[in-house]
């Protein structure tokens, strides 16, 4: 079993009680995090696990208040708060289309 595999599985068991992700409907974050989870057979477990921020920072806030045990948000969001939040996981690429910023 894999690392990523074996954190899956935490988050579907008892150590990951709730999560928090981006709004799918309005946070692109979230709209990842949708689609990690359904090709990881989890979203049916997330939709009574779950809580959805208004962004990504949000999402991080809820982690480092210790009000939620997990967020699926950006590497590049959890590495600037190293004190407070830890990655314990990265999605396999298949997993997710490839993430764009775009830039305006």
């Amino acid at each position: 079993m894999s690392r990523f595999e074996w954190n899956c599985l935490r988050f579907a068991k008892a150590e990951v009680k709730k999560i928090v992700i981006g709004n799918p409907k309005s946070v692109p974050a979230g709209r990842y995090a949708e689609r990690i989870l359904k090709n990881l057979n989890l979203w049916e477990w997330s939709k009574t696990s779950s809580f959805f921020a208004e962004h990504v920072r949000q999402a991080l806030d809820y982690v480092a208040r210790n009000e939620l045990d997990a967020a699926i948000v950006y590497s590049t969001d959890a590495i600037i708060r190293p004190k407070e939040v830890r990655i314990i996981t990265k999605a396999p690429d298949k997993s997710h289309q490839p993430i764009v910023y775009p830039i305006g």
